[in-house]
Protein backbone atom coordinates (compact mmCIF):
# COMPACT_ATOMS: atom_id res chain seq x y z
CA UNK A 1 0.00 0.00 0.00
CA UNK A 2 1.34 3.20 -1.12
CA UNK A 3 1.95 5.31 2.59
CA UNK A 4 1.40 9.24 2.49
CA UNK A 5 2.38 10.56 5.70
CA UNK A 6 0.75 13.42 6.37
CA UNK A 7 2.35 16.12 8.71
CA UNK A 8 -0.39 18.08 10.82
CA UNK A 9 2.40 20.17 12.67
CA UNK A 10 0.76 23.55 11.57
CA UNK A 11 -3.05 22.31 11.17
CA UNK A 12 -3.70 21.19 14.85
CA UNK A 13 -3.92 22.86 18.15
CA UNK A 14 -4.69 20.78 21.16
CA UNK A 15 -6.09 20.62 24.40
CA UNK A 16 -7.34 18.91 27.53
CA UNK A 17 -10.79 17.89 26.90
CA UNK A 18 -13.32 15.21 28.25
CA UNK A 19 -16.81 15.42 27.08
CA UNK A 20 -18.17 12.31 28.36
CA UNK A 21 -21.73 13.27 27.65
CA UNK A 22 -21.29 12.19 23.62
CA UNK A 23 -19.73 9.24 24.65
CA UNK A 24 -21.04 5.50 26.06
CA UNK A 25 -18.17 5.90 28.49
CA UNK A 26 -16.01 8.13 29.83
CA UNK A 27 -13.65 8.80 26.91
CA UNK A 28 -10.60 10.97 27.30
CA UNK A 29 -10.51 13.21 24.20
CA UNK A 30 -8.06 15.49 22.74
CA UNK A 31 -9.06 18.84 20.91
CA UNK A 32 -7.42 19.66 17.08
CA UNK A 33 -7.68 22.33 14.49
CA UNK A 34 -8.66 20.79 11.28
CA UNK A 35 -10.47 20.90 8.29
CA UNK A 36 -10.61 17.38 6.70
CA UNK A 37 -9.73 13.60 7.14
CA UNK A 38 -7.54 11.20 5.03
CA UNK A 39 -8.81 9.42 2.25
CA UNK A 40 -10.79 6.42 2.47
CA UNK A 41 -9.73 2.75 1.08
CA UNK A 42 -12.88 1.32 0.84
CA UNK A 43 -11.69 -1.79 -1.28
CA UNK A 44 -12.22 -5.00 -0.37
CA UNK A 45 -11.23 -7.27 2.31
CA UNK A 46 -8.59 -10.09 1.56
CA UNK A 47 -7.39 -13.03 3.76
CA UNK A 48 -4.19 -12.68 5.16
CA UNK A 49 -4.45 -14.98 8.08
CA UNK A 50 -6.91 -17.77 9.13
CA UNK A 51 -6.12 -20.87 11.67
CA UNK A 52 -9.09 -23.29 11.03
CA UNK A 53 -7.37 -25.53 13.91
CA UNK A 54 -7.77 -28.59 11.86
CA UNK A 55 -5.74 -31.44 13.07
CA UNK A 56 -4.53 -32.59 16.03
CA UNK A 57 -2.36 -30.06 17.24
CA UNK A 58 -1.38 -26.37 17.65
CA UNK A 59 0.13 -24.74 14.92
CA UNK A 60 3.18 -23.49 16.09
CA UNK A 61 4.16 -21.52 13.48
CA UNK A 62 1.60 -19.41 14.35
CA UNK A 63 1.17 -19.15 17.89
CA UNK A 64 2.76 -19.35 21.10
CA UNK A 65 1.44 -20.70 24.63
CA UNK A 66 3.05 -19.20 28.08
CA UNK A 67 3.26 -20.58 30.88
CA UNK A 68 2.76 -18.91 34.52
CA UNK A 69 1.41 -15.25 35.34
CA UNK A 70 1.67 -13.33 31.78
CA UNK A 71 -0.53 -10.11 33.21
CA UNK A 72 -2.65 -9.11 36.83
CA UNK A 73 0.97 -9.68 38.59
CA UNK A 74 -0.70 -8.42 41.94
CA UNK A 75 -3.52 -11.41 41.25
CA UNK A 76 -5.77 -8.98 42.72
CA UNK A 77 -8.72 -9.01 40.18
CA UNK A 78 -7.42 -12.71 37.91
CA UNK A 79 -5.29 -15.22 39.93
CA UNK A 80 -4.21 -18.39 37.25
CA UNK A 81 -1.68 -20.40 36.34
CA UNK A 82 -1.52 -20.93 32.68
CA UNK A 83 -0.07 -23.87 31.32
CA UNK A 84 0.97 -24.63 27.09
CA UNK A 85 -1.05 -28.44 28.19
CA UNK A 86 -4.23 -26.76 28.69
CA UNK A 87 -4.40 -25.28 24.85
CA UNK A 88 -5.37 -28.48 22.80
CA UNK A 89 -6.44 -29.28 19.22
CA UNK A 90 -8.80 -31.60 18.45
CA UNK A 91 -11.79 -32.56 16.33
CA UNK A 92 -11.44 -29.37 14.45
CA UNK A 93 -11.79 -26.77 17.27
CA UNK A 94 -9.42 -25.33 19.64
CA UNK A 95 -10.01 -26.11 23.15
CA UNK A 96 -8.78 -23.56 25.98
CA UNK A 97 -9.02 -25.47 29.33
CA UNK A 98 -9.57 -23.53 32.79
CA UNK A 99 -9.34 -26.36 35.56
CA UNK A 100 -9.63 -26.43 39.68
CA UNK A 101 -6.56 -28.27 41.07
CA UNK A 102 -7.25 -31.24 43.25
CA UNK A 103 -4.06 -29.98 45.47
CA UNK A 104 -3.41 -26.26 44.80
CA UNK A 105 0.15 -25.60 43.70
CA UNK A 106 3.02 -23.05 45.01
CA UNK A 107 4.62 -21.57 41.51
CA UNK A 108 7.38 -18.71 41.57
CA UNK A 109 6.93 -15.90 38.59
CA UNK A 110 8.65 -13.00 37.36
CA UNK A 111 6.49 -9.86 37.97
CA UNK A 112 6.25 -6.70 35.56
CA UNK A 113 8.67 -5.06 37.41
CA UNK A 114 11.60 -7.80 37.06
CA UNK A 115 11.26 -8.83 41.21
CA UNK A 116 9.88 -12.55 42.09
CA UNK A 117 6.74 -13.35 43.28
CA UNK A 118 5.78 -16.62 44.81
CA UNK A 119 1.38 -17.58 45.53
CA UNK A 120 -0.35 -20.56 45.68
CA UNK A 121 -2.76 -20.98 42.86
CA UNK A 122 -5.99 -23.58 42.45
CA UNK A 123 -6.90 -22.75 39.06
CA UNK A 124 -4.90 -23.28 35.86
CA UNK A 125 -6.01 -21.92 32.22
CA UNK A 126 -4.38 -21.51 28.67
CA UNK A 127 -3.62 -18.71 27.05
CA UNK A 128 -2.29 -18.13 23.33
CA UNK A 129 -0.37 -15.68 21.41
CA UNK A 130 0.38 -14.68 17.78
CA UNK A 131 3.75 -14.29 16.75
CA UNK A 132 2.57 -11.67 14.09
CA UNK A 133 0.90 -8.47 14.14
CA UNK A 134 -1.62 -6.64 12.82
CA UNK A 135 -3.00 -3.54 12.71
CA UNK A 136 -6.05 -1.93 9.82
CA UNK A 137 -8.56 -4.66 9.25
CA UNK A 138 -10.91 -7.33 10.19
CA UNK A 139 -9.94 -9.53 12.90
CA UNK A 140 -12.97 -12.69 13.28
CA UNK A 141 -13.50 -15.50 15.67
CA UNK A 142 -16.06 -17.62 15.79
CA UNK A 143 -16.33 -19.48 19.23
CA UNK A 144 -18.31 -20.24 21.86
CA UNK A 145 -17.82 -19.69 25.65
CA UNK A 146 -17.79 -21.22 28.92
CA UNK A 147 -20.58 -20.58 31.87
CA UNK A 148 -19.50 -19.74 34.81
CA UNK A 149 -18.94 -17.53 38.08
CA UNK A 150 -15.54 -16.15 37.77
CA UNK A 151 -14.65 -16.94 34.06
CA UNK A 152 -13.32 -14.59 31.84
CA UNK A 153 -12.77 -15.26 28.22
CA UNK A 154 -11.54 -13.01 25.97
CA UNK A 155 -10.71 -12.39 22.09
CA UNK A 156 -8.38 -9.64 22.33
CA UNK A 157 -5.08 -7.47 20.48
CA UNK A 158 -2.09 -5.85 22.12
CA UNK A 159 1.25 -4.51 21.02
CA UNK A 160 3.10 -5.15 24.22
CA UNK A 161 4.65 -1.35 24.29
CA UNK A 162 2.38 1.43 24.42
CA UNK A 163 -0.98 -0.36 25.30
CA UNK A 164 -2.66 -0.16 22.25
CA UNK A 165 -5.57 -2.80 22.43
CA UNK A 166 -8.77 -3.98 21.04
CA UNK A 167 -11.06 -6.06 23.47
CA UNK A 168 -13.13 -7.38 20.53
CA UNK A 169 -14.70 -9.13 23.36
CA UNK A 170 -14.07 -9.35 26.84
CA UNK A 171 -16.98 -11.98 29.09
CA UNK A 172 -16.54 -12.05 32.74
CA UNK A 173 -20.32 -11.84 34.13
CA UNK A 174 -20.70 -15.79 33.36
CA UNK A 175 -21.65 -15.26 29.53
CA UNK A 176 -24.35 -12.18 30.21
CA UNK A 177 -22.11 -9.30 29.02
CA UNK A 178 -19.82 -8.76 26.94
CA UNK A 179 -16.90 -5.80 26.89
CA UNK A 180 -16.19 -3.94 23.73
CA UNK A 181 -13.45 -1.60 24.06
CA UNK A 182 -10.01 -0.15 23.13
CA UNK A 183 -6.63 1.22 24.90
CA UNK A 184 -3.86 3.23 24.32
CA UNK A 185 -1.28 4.85 26.70
CA UNK A 186 -1.79 7.83 26.22
CA UNK A 187 -0.54 9.41 29.09
CA UNK A 188 2.30 7.45 29.51
CA UNK A 189 2.04 6.02 32.87
CA UNK A 190 2.44 2.47 32.06
CA UNK A 191 -1.51 1.32 31.89
CA UNK A 192 -4.40 1.20 28.89
CA UNK A 193 -5.99 4.20 29.40
CA UNK A 194 -9.82 2.67 27.65
CA UNK A 195 -12.78 3.66 25.55
CA UNK A 196 -15.70 1.09 24.88
CA UNK A 197 -19.01 -0.22 26.36
CA UNK A 198 -20.50 -3.12 28.22
CA UNK A 199 -23.33 -4.55 26.04
CA UNK A 200 -25.96 -6.52 27.98
CA UNK A 201 -25.60 -4.20 31.36
CA UNK A 202 -29.22 -2.88 30.70
CA UNK A 203 -32.20 -4.00 30.23
CA UNK A 204 -32.73 -2.40 26.88
CA UNK A 205 -29.86 -4.62 25.64
CA UNK A 206 -29.85 -8.02 24.65
CA UNK A 207 -26.90 -10.00 23.62
CA UNK A 208 -27.19 -14.03 22.15
CA UNK A 209 -26.51 -17.57 24.62
CA UNK A 210 -23.33 -16.93 24.27
CA UNK A 211 -22.63 -20.57 25.41
CA UNK A 212 -23.67 -21.60 21.73
CA UNK A 213 -21.52 -20.71 18.04
CA UNK A 214 -21.16 -16.90 17.17
CA UNK A 215 -18.95 -15.09 14.94
CA UNK A 216 -17.41 -12.41 17.01
CA UNK A 217 -15.98 -9.29 14.39
CA UNK A 218 -14.16 -6.47 15.05
CA UNK A 219 -13.34 -3.86 11.97
CA UNK A 220 -10.61 -1.50 12.74
CA UNK A 221 -10.03 1.45 10.45
CA UNK A 222 -7.89 4.90 10.76
CA UNK A 223 -11.22 6.81 11.75
CA UNK A 224 -13.20 4.20 13.09
CA UNK A 225 -14.06 1.20 14.86
CA UNK A 226 -16.84 -1.21 14.78
CA UNK A 227 -17.71 -4.51 16.67
CA UNK A 228 -20.51 -6.83 15.44
CA UNK A 229 -21.77 -10.43 16.58
CA UNK A 230 -23.10 -12.80 13.77
CA UNK A 231 -22.86 -9.79 11.21
CA UNK A 232 -24.87 -7.36 13.61
CA UNK A 233 -23.42 -4.34 14.88
CA UNK A 234 -23.43 -4.18 18.44
CA UNK A 235 -20.95 -1.20 19.31
CA UNK A 236 -18.89 1.59 17.21
CA UNK A 237 -17.48 4.71 17.44
CA UNK A 238 -15.55 7.24 15.30
CA UNK A 239 -11.76 8.63 16.09
CA UNK A 240 -13.33 12.06 15.45
CA UNK A 241 -16.06 14.22 15.75
CA UNK A 242 -17.34 17.67 16.26
CA UNK A 243 -18.68 19.60 19.01
CA UNK A 244 -22.02 18.26 18.68
CA UNK A 245 -20.85 14.84 18.75
CA UNK A 246 -21.57 14.20 14.95
CA UNK A 247 -18.64 11.49 13.76
CA UNK A 248 -16.25 12.66 10.99
CA UNK A 249 -15.47 9.82 8.76
CA UNK A 250 -12.42 9.44 6.32
CA UNK A 251 -12.60 11.88 3.32
CA UNK A 252 -15.06 14.11 4.70
CA UNK A 253 -14.19 17.90 4.26
CA UNK A 254 -15.68 20.52 6.49
CA UNK A 255 -15.09 24.28 7.78
CA UNK A 256 -11.97 24.68 9.59
CA UNK A 257 -12.21 24.67 12.94
CA UNK A 258 -12.25 22.99 16.68
CA UNK A 259 -13.00 19.24 16.37
CA UNK A 260 -12.37 16.40 18.72
CA UNK A 261 -10.40 12.88 18.80
CA UNK A 262 -10.32 9.89 21.08
CA UNK A 263 -7.19 9.63 22.87
CA UNK A 264 -7.50 6.35 23.33
CA UNK A 265 -7.42 5.19 19.82
CA UNK A 266 -4.81 2.67 18.83
CA UNK A 267 -1.99 3.30 17.34
CA UNK A 268 0.45 0.22 17.07
CA UNK A 269 0.47 -3.00 15.24
CA UNK A 270 -1.05 -5.77 17.58
CA UNK A 271 -1.06 -9.20 18.28
CA UNK A 272 -3.67 -11.38 18.66
CA UNK A 273 -4.52 -13.17 21.75
CA UNK A 274 -7.12 -15.89 23.05
CA UNK A 275 -7.37 -16.96 27.01
CA UNK A 276 -9.21 -18.01 29.50
CA UNK A 277 -8.75 -15.99 32.83
CA UNK A 278 -9.80 -16.91 36.57
CA UNK A 279 -11.32 -14.06 38.51
CA UNK A 280 -9.82 -13.51 42.43
CA UNK A 281 -11.82 -11.74 44.91
CA UNK A 282 -15.14 -11.79 45.25
CA UNK A 283 -15.98 -12.81 41.50
CA UNK A 284 -13.83 -15.82 41.73
CA UNK A 285 -15.27 -18.91 41.32
CA UNK A 286 -17.89 -20.42 43.34
CA UNK A 287 -19.69 -23.91 43.97
CA UNK A 288 -22.22 -23.46 41.08
CA UNK A 289 -18.82 -23.17 38.66
CA UNK A 290 -18.19 -26.50 37.00
CA UNK A 291 -14.46 -27.36 36.16
CA UNK A 292 -13.21 -27.78 33.76
CA UNK A 293 -14.46 -25.43 32.06
CA UNK A 294 -13.73 -25.09 27.97
CA UNK A 295 -13.44 -22.01 25.63
CA UNK A 296 -13.89 -23.30 22.22
CA UNK A 297 -12.66 -22.03 18.75
CA UNK A 298 -13.69 -23.01 15.31
CA UNK A 299 -11.41 -20.34 13.38
CA UNK A 300 -9.61 -17.37 13.89
CA UNK A 301 -9.46 -14.65 10.82
CA UNK A 302 -7.51 -11.52 9.52
CA UNK A 303 -8.52 -9.60 6.95
CA UNK A 304 -6.78 -6.69 5.19
CA UNK A 305 -7.82 -4.13 2.55
CA UNK A 306 -6.28 -4.33 -0.85
CA UNK A 307 -4.18 -1.43 -1.67
CA UNK A 308 -5.70 1.78 -2.27
CA UNK A 309 -3.40 4.35 -4.37
CA UNK A 310 -3.53 8.26 -2.38
CA UNK A 311 -4.92 6.49 1.02
CA UNK A 312 -3.48 7.45 4.14
CA UNK A 313 -2.26 4.67 6.44
CA UNK A 314 -2.17 6.97 9.78
CA UNK A 315 -2.12 10.44 10.65
CA UNK A 316 1.11 11.48 12.19
CA UNK A 317 1.57 14.40 14.38
CA UNK A 318 4.73 16.14 14.59
CA UNK A 319 5.70 18.64 17.46
CA UNK A 320 2.68 18.56 18.70
CA UNK A 321 1.96 18.95 23.12
CA UNK A 322 0.53 16.72 25.13
CA UNK A 323 -0.12 14.25 21.81
CA UNK A 324 1.12 10.55 22.58
CA UNK A 325 4.76 10.01 21.58
CA UNK A 326 4.23 7.18 20.04
CA UNK A 327 1.56 8.79 17.27
CA UNK A 328 3.74 7.17 14.52
CA UNK A 329 3.14 6.02 11.14
CA UNK A 330 2.60 2.71 10.13
CA UNK A 331 3.23 0.95 7.23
Amino acid sequence: MKTIILSLSLLLILFSYTKAQLLPQDCSESGILMNHTPECNDHDFVLVFEDNFDGNSLDLTKWWTPTGVTRNFNLIDVKVWYKPENVTVNNGTLKIKADKLSSPEVHTFLTDQNTTTTAVFSYTSGELKTFQKFYHGKFEIRCKLPAGQGLFPAFWTHDGLNQSEIDIFDNKQNVEQLIMATGFDFDEDGSANGCGDIVGDSPFETIPDLTDWHVYTCIFDNDFIEWQVDGVPYFSYARFHNSSGDALYCGDEFELGQYFQKKAYPLDKMIMIMNLAVLNGEDMPDETTIFPAFYEVDYVRFYKRTPCDGCVNNIVYENIENLPSATRTQE
